[in-house]
């Protein structure tokens, strides 16, 4: 799973089982990295099937949207120099028409369930492909109608918060309306949850990675209180002696450098901060980083590894 999400909050607790992205160019490079697998899944798609088979090296990846309203707004966000952050919203919008074949589905969820105007919770395109749709209780009828594209389906009415309504539309018009009761689980109850690999795709690294599961799963350290720490991915194995030294961009070795003076955990912003170079230039220097096995990345911070020290000296 991999979760996009503008308001910060809910992305925490779920650090040790998703891909969690928060800013807008880490949401552009995971939109990126979403393409080149998406396009290479389908061009590998055998001959008379209509999905490609899933399996521990080629998982079916799940991008789920939280607070979709944020995202549309924030990707209105001029960039001196860059524009704004459209291509975000049109890579999501691929992923809805083009990537469901390639076992790449699209989740999206708002608060505010309209198409248009200021404000709007969903874009439009993407709607149109969403065939499942699971609606709360919503402030009026003309709000669940939005949802479900017909005014016969009450979710206005729900009887108490934690019921829903689910409509599939591969079930035809004569499905049952009846509220589905929803488990409802608390930020604790989420973090106790056990570590599980999450999915990256990387420009050094193909499609799928030999021992990409090994080096990229989180393991679990300690429980207490409800609170799970993780350890960091094991590192990259390094380069055996007498091969090639990794070469390095300039703006690969400013990050380089600014974690290992760091000593420690850096969030995206700080090394943004630390090396005052663009948000995007900082995802793309740390990915090929991490490709390189010279930084480790754990949830929101990256590290630079031992090797990196012998490197950035």
């Amino acid at each position: 799973m991999i979760i996009f999400d503008r308001k910060y909050v809910e992305a925490r607790n779920w650090e040790h089982r998703a891909r969690t992205v928060v800013e807008l160019d880490e949401m552009r490079a995971v939109c990126r990295e979403l393409i080149a697998e998406g396009e290479e899944r389908l061009k590998s798609l055998p001959r008379g099937q209509d999905v490609v088979p899933i399996s521990p090296e080629r998982p079916r990846i799940t991008v789920f949207v939280d607070e979709g309203g944020e995202l549309l707004s924030d990707a209105k966000t001029k960039v001196k120099g860059e524009g704004d952050y459209q291509d975000v919203i049109e890579t999501l919008r691929t992923i809805a028409r083009k990537y469901r074949a390639a076992e790449i589905i699209l989740v999206w969820a708002t608060q505010k369930p309209t198409l248009s105007g200021d404000g709007h919770g969903i874009d439009s395109q993407i709607a149109g492909q969403m065939s499942v749709r699971l609606g709360l209780a919503v402030a009026s009828q003309t709000d669940a109608q939005t949802v479900f594209g017909r005014s016969d389906w009450p979710a206005h009415d729900l009887p108490m918060p934690g019921y829903a309504l689910v409509f599939d539309q591969d079930k035809g018009k004569d499905q049952r309306r009846n509220p589905i009761k929803l488990r409802y689980m608390t930020a604790q109850q989420v973090i106790a949850l056990p570590a599980r690999p999450i999915w990256y795709r990387t420009e050094e690294m193909p499609a799928v990675p030999e021992q990409a599961t090994e080096l990229r799963r989180p393991t679990l350290r300690l429980v207490k209180d409800g609170d799970v720490l993780l350890a960091p991915p094991e590192p990259a194995p390094a380069a055996e002696a007498g091969s090639a030294p990794v070469q390095l961009t300039d703006s690969e070795a400013k990050v380089l450098a600014a974690l290992v003076a760091a000593a420690g955990p850096q969030r995206h912003r700080d090394l943004v901060e630390a090396t005052d170079m663009a948000k995007a230039t900082v995802s793309k220097a740390v990915r090929r980083l991490t490709g390189h096995g010279l930084v480790v990345r754990d949830g929101q911070t990256y590290t630079a590894t031992s090797a990196a020290k012998e490197v950035s000296a």
